[in-house]
């Protein structure tokens, strides 16, 4: 195998071409981590308003239930007056 002489300003050329390579390919990997980030969390904020809205339709349901269940406790106590009162 010989030994080539290469230029210092040719050394230069490369070494400034690679660098300039792996700035691209950082700038593409952080690009692509970004748009992970915001996909993750898109996802995570989608499932919290999910659990939510469910939380709230249990909340609601729930108070339905206890509505129904004072309603019914008037309905037999307007029952119990009035037959006390016959």
């Amino acid at each position: 195998m010989a030994l080539v002489h290469v230029p210092q300003n040719l050394k230069d050329a490369i070494l400034d071409l690679h660098r300039c390579q792996l700035a691209e390919q950082q700038q593409r990997t952080t690009e692509e981590y970004g748009v992970q980030i915001t996909r993750v969390e898109a996802e995570r904020q989608r499932q919290e308003n999910v659990v939510q809205r469910d939380r709230g339709v249990e909340v609601e349901g729930q108070r339905q239930v206890e509505i129904n269940q004072i309603m019914e406790e008037w309905r037999n106590e307007d029952a119990d007056a009035l037959d006390y009162e016959e």
